[in-house]
């Protein structure tokens, strides 16, 4: 500030003196005279250049230093644990690893050859892991300060008295079919006295097709992989999937037909490409096993099965039985050989891997139709083409599928399929853990290269998804940082119905719907993804069920392949969807189905997912009850008119059980013509010429107490035979999918068991006053009397009464209506009337497998079978007016007749009285009662 005084007086000073002064200076007096004129204002100053800057002031005197803190604890305070480790045999085991947890870390070492280790491990309480091949783990915990060394001894106990391991001693990578590894065992003694001993080696195959062996008992062989043919076949015939069940009590087994083999996500990716060994060592007489997996790169990839196919994956083809001969029967061997060859587009000739065997494979490289065929003649188009997306921006759809099928879209919008991969991202750090390694199943393309799927989009544009785990807002996100990848994100149209962008993306096989290039009925598309068990087992869980059985529609099939309406209706998915467009005007007539005008053996498939559940609004969250299951009613939690003679009602999504498990006896096409029921008051009861028994499977009718004679007329269908079963929400899916324990190696917690079987626990559940097993025992002995009172009441009608010595006859509860009749210590399956064109077995597994007495075989798996009640062991046939020997409504039999229905309704419920105990237990009691008063 004095510098700026200083230059401001010294500027006064100038303007006073200088020639720039603006006022006269003091001189002598003279006259005054005259003004002059006004002068012309100068012109301003320059200002002057400041100053030069001051020096720095003196520093001033320090302050007094504050309090000093406490000292801080040290972060990096460590102690020392040290010691050895020995097993049960005084050993000291050397390459044992030491383990233990720091926060996110594993700090870890390994002992020396003396058995000794040492580890710094930072202060506090710690749980220190110690294993060693051969050995139980042994875990124990430590709690020590910093600065401090602990010593820790370990013992380890051996698995026994010696050990094997093995392993893979070659570089070669990859390992495609035919290649040659070398393994190695190795083999550690625990036991002394072992120790002198000579150890031998035995390797054999666990799974995967065959490999030869240079040396099967060396400690190091080498091992030649099967062909990519030999794996193809053992993938297809042997694996989990696409297998399915002939018959409902009967392994799975290959199904033989023309097709694009269906393979799922694991089973090509982890099961079908493996081959497990086994070594077996053994020294002083005792015998160690170990495995080994050697995984190879086949040619086969993920697939639905569909003909509309990927661009550069591999298509693997089957063709076995059944196939059309030419009079149109159906041939069920294999063939001895084969000639594929496969026409791409515009006629060139593509290379066909294995064309001789039954399982080729081919990779179309171009978009378009590939015309496959087999000794010349055609058997299928394989529709090629790329993947496009159909999202145009989060929650968007563009008008590739929208535009024509926004009924299917619009509900797909809603369902888990939709939202699997934000749903996923969402999940919150340090539990999220959303990575690439799920977008195979969550994505379009599962997971291939070269067609446009999801891994060729986040491969260009480098998708991270640590970047935005936990991010609520996901999807948003997502398209804002990877817009093409976002557009083919999520379980979309083409996940299930193959790529979209193809020249005949939207050609037919047929025009009926049975078969499409796009659409399949086949469980196997779902299974693509949901064979993954436990998380995703729904697939193997469905495959141990009654639903997979493809006997459910063969069993009665034409000599020609087709199939009847009356059972293809529910035992087909095929059949099943047309059942239920059939169900609101059929008024319970089941021959009303119309089915598909292609539907035989050749493409049927049995109960599968989408018979069940509607695909296009399956998963979906927060909706109504029976949102994503097919409807079979006029609303939720009931039935449409069924073929038993009566709509279920108040049995929440078991009405769609029910809409086929029901007695289907109740509709008539003679006499009064419509639905009617097996219960006392029926108007229609003894208008028709034959009775038989229930469909199996009559569940629906024993739960709700209906279609069971001698109850009286006002009780069917009230509470006192109407199960209390019956009420409880959702009914057979509650017990059956919902309480019943889990199968750990098919199912994780929350899940819902898609195999049906309700496990004995489930009544636990809810009583604790009784249980399944107690219920079942009563019921096993009530049932076994009825059948004996049966068998003995047949016995009379046919001797008149006078039963021969040492003869007893037990009814066999089926819709056959057989006896199996015990006479001089020889067992002999009869039939109670007459049969033409039998459809049930023909040999008799009572008597040697001899045929069934009284039948005839007609050659082709049928038989003519002379009834009990006619001629037979020298007795003459029962005849005359009113005394007919089939088992009808008229005439002296009709209580045969009614008891033969009760007793096979209390059987083929199948639950053993648990559904509907009372009710289960009035109808065998009624059978009891009133065939012993029986009279001719």
């Amino acid at each position: 500030m004095r510098l700026t005084t200083r230059t401001r007086q010294w500027v006064l000073v100038s303007l006073c003196t200088g020639a720039l002064a603006l006022t006269a200076c003091e001189g002598p007096a003279g006259k005054s005279g005259t003004n002059g004129a006004d002068g012309t204002p100068g012109t301003p100053g320059t200002p002057g250049t400041p100053g030069a800057t001051g020096a720095t002031g003196a520093t001033g005197d320090p302050g007094t230093n504050g309090v000093t803190g406490p000292t801080g604890a040290d972060a990096m305070a460590y102690f020392t644990l040290a010691g050895t480790v020995t097993d049960t045999y005084a050993n000291k085991v050397a390459g044992a690893t030491l383990t233990v947890a720091v926060g996110g870390d594993k700090l870890t070492a390994t002992t020396d050859a003396n058995g000794a280790y040492t580890l710094a491990l930072p202060a506090g309480p710690r749980t220190a892991t110690f294993a060693a091949t051969g050995y139980y783990p042994y875990s124990q915990s430590v709690e020590a300060t910093p600065s401090n060394s602990l010593t820790l001894n370990v013992k380890l106990n051996p698995t026994g008295p010696a050990a094997v391991t093995a392993a893979r001693t070659d570089t070669t990578s990859p390992v495609v079919p035919g290649t040659q590894v070398t393994l190695a065992a190795n083999t550690f003694i625990f036991e002394p006295a072992l120790k002198t001993q000579t150890v031998t080696y035995k390797w054999t195959l666990v799974s995967g097709p065959a490999v030869t062996f240079d040396s099967d008992t060396s400690a190091t062989p080498k091992v030649t992989l099967a062909s990519a043919a030999a794996f193809k076949k053992n993938l297809v015939e042997n694996l989990a999937t696409p297998l399915y069940k002939i018959n409902a009590d009967e392994p799975l087994v290959n199904i033989d037909r023309y097709q694009v083999v269906p393979i799922s996500y694991e089973q090509a990716l982890s099961q079908g490409n493996t081959t497990k060994l086994r070594v077996t060592a053994t020294v002083g007489g005792k015998s160690f096993t170990t495995t080994i997996a050697v995984a190879a790169t086949i040619p086969a990839v993920p697939s639905t099965g569909l003909t509309n196919v990927p661009v550069n994956s591999p298509v693997v083809l089957q063709g076995q039985f059944p196939f059309k001969q030419a009079d149109g029967s159906y041939a069920f061997t294999p063939k001895a050989s084969w000639s594929w060859t496969v026409a791409g587009p515009g006629g060139a000739a593509v290379t066909v891997n294995d064309a001789d065997t039954a399982y080729p494979d081919f990779t179309p490289t171009a978009a378009g139709t590939y015309i496959v065929s087999e000794g010349g003649a055609e058997k299928l188009r394989v529709y090629a083409g790329t993947y496009r997306g159909m999202m145009a921006a989060a929650g968007t759809p563009d008008d590739s599928c929208a535009a024509c099928h926004d009924a299917k879209v619009t509900p797909w919008q809603g369902t888990g399929h939709s939202d699997v991969i934000y749903a996923g991202i969402k999940e919150p750090l340090p539990d999220g853990h959303y990575a690439m390694s799920c977008t195979p199943c969550h994505t379009v393309g599962a997971g291939r290269t070269g067609a446009g799927g999801f891994a060729d989009k986040a491969a260009a544009e480098s998708v991270a998804f640590t970047s935005l785990q936990g991010d609520l807002n996901a999807e948003a996100s997502f398209w804002a940082k990877y817009p093409s990848s976002a557009k083919v994100a999520g379980i979309q149209c083409e996940s299930c119905h193959g790529p979209q962008n193809g020249t005949d993306r939207h050609q037919t096989a047929t025009s009926s719907g049975s078969v499409t290039a796009r659409v399949s009925f086949s469980a196997n598309v779902c299974a693509t993804c949901h064979a993954r068990a436990p998380k995703h087992g729904r697939f193997p869980q469905w495959a141990k069920s009654g639903h997979a059985a493809f006997s459910t529609f063969t069993f009665n099939a034409g000599t020609d392949g087709s199939l009847s309406k009356g059972c293809a209706c529910c035992h087909s998915a095929q059949g099943f969807k047309a059942f239920r467009a059939a169900l609101p005007t059929a008024n319970g007539n089941r021959n009303a189905t119309v089915l598909p005008t292609d539907l035989s053996v050749t493409n049927a498939q049995p109960i599968t997912c989408v018979a069940c559940h509607d695909s296009h609004g399956e998963g979906e969250t927060g909706a109504v009850e029976w949102s994503n299951l097919s409807k079979v009613g006029p609303e939720e939690g009931s039935t449409y008119m069924l073929p038993s003679g009566f709509a279920a009602v108040g049995v929440g999504k078991g009405a769609l059980c029910i809409a086929c498990h029901n007695s289907r006896q109740g509709y008539s096409t003679s006499g009064l013509v419509g639905p009617y029921l097996h219960e006392d008051g029926d108007a229609k009861y003894g208008t028709l010429t034959s009775y038989g028994a229930p469909h199996e499977a009559a569940q629906g009718d024993v739960l709700l107490g209906r279609n069971a004679y001698w109850m009286g007329t006002l009780r069917y269908n009230s509470p006192q035979t109407r199960s209390k079963h019956s009420y409880i929400s959702d009914t057979c899916v509650t017990c059956h999918m919902n309480l019943t324990t889990l199968d750990p190696a098919l199912s994780e917690a929350g899940q819902t068991r898609h195999d049906f079987k309700a496990t004995p626990d489930v009544c636990n559940q809810c009583h604790v006053a009784y249980s399944t097993e107690s219920v079942q025992q009563v019921f096993d002995a009530r049932i076994l009397a009825a059948k004996q009172a049966v068998g003995t009441a047949i016995l009379r009608l046919k001797y008149n009464d006078v039963i021969p010595a040492n003869t007893t006859a037990v009814l066999v509860a089926n819709r056959s209506g057989m006896v199996d009749v015990t006479s001089a210590g020889v067992t002999r399956r009869w039939f109670i009337g007459d049969k033409a064109g039998q459809d049930a077995f023909l040999a008799d597994p009572n008597n040697g497998g001899a045929l069934v007495q009284g039948c005839t075989d007609l050659g082709d798996g049928t038989a003519n079978c002379t009834g009990f009640l006619n001629a037979g062991l020298g007795v003459a046939a029962i005849t005359g007016a009113g005394q007919d020997a089939t088992v009808t409504a008229a005439g002296f039999n009709v209580v045969i007749a009614k008891a033969l229905w009760n007793t096979v309704l209390a059987q083929d419920d199948a639950s053993r009285g648990v559904h509907n105990p009372s009710f289960t237990f009035e109808t065998l009691d009624n059978v009891i009662a009133h065939v012993a008063t029986f009279t001719k």
